[in-house]
């Protein structure tokens, strides 16, 4: 097992990413030579009693989820109090759970004049020898005509991530506690980030994921595989008539779709795009809003998501 370190990025808009894949990929850390030592990973799968506790129904988790939804459920438009209140919200919120978080503010030019944007990069070990980095967007598109919201573009995303660091935080400080200490070098090399989950566009009832890429369509597997698991387990909300979801479909796309993954990929950074396709049908609408959201596939999404994240950093868990 090696040590690995699990960030959030977040992103004020797609066009400007480019800045961050610089500042991120280009900038000097502490970490490990990636051309003389490349680390082989492998993930551990997680017992039936581990998986039938991080599936467990919480009332106060989803509450406390709902209500982080909430907060980001405001139009988000980069240099307005929104955008900002949100920006504050996340830091204070991934600070107060323990990770260290960096801020990278730039002015750009954009059609409504120059405004400043934040990237908010949120690490929980920033010295581990592998990085799997979830990332999204925190702004939402302006509107002339209307209150954009931006409910799966991509205010559940960003809260998807925070729960996903609340119901892990016992397991993520535990493993970190077994590796406080990483290799040391001048600068660090596009392998640091091991995997890039670009997550978009969720929160919609029965999304359909592809995998878009072959150097990571082992990993989307994993993805399949937790799916059937927790189908065959029972652990997954269901809406009649169905009796499995069907949300990650075993097969590679030829399409590509554009989004804020590609300076990453432009850099070599492996990437896992979580985005459904179809879009949503609200995309880029102004019904793009909490009303036309569907909890159970988002519950369902949370589930899946958090075992493949606890396989893939094998962590401790103690089941029930």
């Amino acid at each position: 097992m090696t040590s690995s370190a699990f960030s959030f990025m977040l992103l004020p808009v797609a066009l400007f990413l480019r800045l961050l894949g610089s500042s991120v990929v280009d900038s000097p850390v502490k970490a490990v030579n990636w051309s003389e030592k490349k680390w082989h990973h492998e993930s551990e799968i997680l017992s039936r009693a581990a998986v039938h506790t991080l599936t467990l129904t919480n009332p106060i988790q989803y509450a406390v989820f709902n209500s982080t939804l909430d907060v980001l459920l405001t139009p988000r438009v980069p240099g307005t109090r929104g955008h900002e209140n949100v920006r504050k919200f996340i830091v204070e919120t991934m600070k107060s759970l323990d990770w260290e978080v960096e801020e990278d503010t730039f002015i750009a030019t954009t059609p409504h004049g120059e405004i400043l944007f934040t990237n908010i990069v949120s690490t929980l070990n920033p010295n581990a020898c592998e990085q799997l980095v979830l990332a999204c967007h925190y702004d939402s598109k302006y509107f002339s005509e209307g209150t954009f919201y931006g409910a799966t573009d991509s205010a559940v995303p960003c809260t998807m991530m925070i729960h996903l660091a609340r119901i892990l935080d016992k397991q993520l400080k535990q493993q970190k506690k077994k590796f406080p200490i990483a290799l040391n070098i001048d600068t660090r090399d596009k392998s640091g980030e091991h995997v890039l989950i670009l997550l978009d566009l969720l929160g919609a009832a029965d999304p359909q994921f592809h995998s878009y890429f072959d150097d990571t369509y082992g990993l989307y597997i994993q993805l399949v595989n937790v799916e059937r698991r927790l189908n065959a387990m029972k652990r997954l909300e269901l809406s009649p008539p169905l009796f499995t979801t069907n949300y990650f479909y075993n097969k590679n796309s030829f399409s590509f779709v554009e989004d804020d993954h590609l300076p990453f990929l432009k850099r070599g950074v492996p990437i896992l795009h979580l985005i459904p396709n179809p879009f949503p049908y609200t995309w880029h609408l102004l019904s793009d809003d909490k009303q036309h959201l569907h909890h159970p596939t988002i519950n369902n999404l949370n589930k899946i998501l958090t075992v493949f994240v606890a396989q893939y950093l094998q962590l401790n868990i103690v089941g029930t």
